[in-house]
């Protein structure tokens, strides 16, 4: 390994990773279909590195959570050999992509690096509707995974910058409104092409990528580091939070 990377180079990466995703989100919701894009905002982006850690993130703290158990979930089921440069992956499974419900839906795209995926651009966010019993895929009633609609394990979405028609299809014909589920998915793959991948490029080519990659680890190394500097500071004892949900 490299050593750390000096603190002025590691602040300016990590302020132009954040900029990168607020970028992204910019993007997603000029291009999105949906209302749940232009007027809730129910929709995020961020960037992580080949094994799924967050590097550059948004304000939306659920998705952010997320994010890693999508790529590790993505890597059960290809390997990053079966990778290739304009893929896009699209998954809404609870179990296998992170999402926090069905009706999250979650875009992923390798950036690569002398023909290797260095990093990933990523946008997740809530779909208007993808099937089951009710409209919007709401149902209050359901007991099970099966009654919110339409599940998603890892699949890929495009293949060389293009949509593959046989996924795009089978989601469609999942939706009452597929044109809007398509549109809304396919702006966040755009926006995860169009700036993601080549905003990360264009900061390996300012600073390398050896220094990039350095500074992934540090970031890890540090926030750690930041969080038990925190706890540390709490009163010793036990503590206790008590959360409710709603009643089954």
């Amino acid at each position: 390994n490299m050593a750390s990377v000096d603190p002025i180079t590691y602040e300016v990466l990590r302020a132009r990773l954040d900029g990168i995703v607020r970028e992204m989100e910019k993007a997603v919701f000029r291009t999105g279909f949906s209302t749940i894009v232009r007027e809730s905002h129910d929709f995020s982006c961020g960037v992580l590195d080949k094994q799924g850690r967050l590097v550059g993130q948004s304000n939306h703290p659920t998705h952010m959570a997320a994010y890693p158990e999508s790529v590790k979930g993505l890597l059960q089921f290809y390997t990053l050999d079966e990778m290739a440069e304009g893929d896009a992956f699209l998954a809404n499974h609870p179990y296998y992509s992170g999402c926090p419900h069905a009706n999250d839906m979650v875009i992923m795209t390798p950036i690569f690096h002398d023909s290797q995926v260095i990093a990933f651009a990523a946008s997740m966010g809530h779909t208007p509707d993808i099937g089951g019993v009710a409209a919007g895929s709401r149902n209050a009633t359901s007991r099970d995974l099966f009654g919110e609609g339409l599940q998603i394990m890892p699949v890929r979405y495009m293949r060389n910058y293009e949509l593959v028609q046989d996924t795009a299809s089978f989601v469609k014909a999942n939706s009452r409104v597929p044109e809007m589920m398509i549109g809304d998915l396919s702006a966040k793959a755009g926006v995860c092409f169009s700036i993601g991948e080549e905003r990360v490029k264009d900061a390996i080519n300012t600073y390398g990528a050896d220094t990039l990659l350095q500074m992934f680890e540090d970031l890890g190394t540090r926030t750690e580091q930041q969080a038990r500097d925190l706890i540390a500071q709490w009163t010793d004892g036990v503590h206790e939070s008590e959360t409710w949900v709603d009643d089954p």
